[in-house]
């Protein structure tokens, strides 16, 4: 019980930063957050509330950002249901495998080598 207290108060401090948008170090640290969080949070809490602050990151304008909400659909992708993996990321990321930016499109399409 403890360890999801922890865990939700750890996803509001990450969802905060996030939010913010005001450095893109923060908006990593958020997504790194996500990813860690992912291996021990249950399968809806990934699917419903950690998934949506990495598909938010598509749409980030800085392409590490971008980056990392690839290799976050990568680590959470065994932890989160496939079948929103298909429906919700699965079209991004081919929208991002045709980034501007030389390395989304590499991991935009690792990503999708994973799904």
């Amino acid at each position: 019980m403890l360890m999801l207290a922890v865990f939700f108060y750890c996803y509001d401090q990450a969802l905060s930063l996030f939010e913010e948008k005001k450095y893109y170090l923060h908006r990593m640290t958020s997504i790194y957050s996500v990813m860690e969080a992912s291996s021990v949070a249950p399968k809806n809490v990934v699917t419903e509330t950690l998934l949506p602050i990495v598909i938010k990151s598509f749409a980030d304008p800085v392409p590490n950002i971008r980056i990392l909400a690839c290799k976050a659909v990568v680590k959470i992708a065994p932890f989160a249901d496939a079948s929103a993996l298909q429906s919700r990321v699965k079209a991004r990321m081919q929208e991002l495998s045709q980034d501007k930016d030389d390395d989304v499109r590499f991991f935009a399409g690792e990503a999708l080598s994973h799904m």
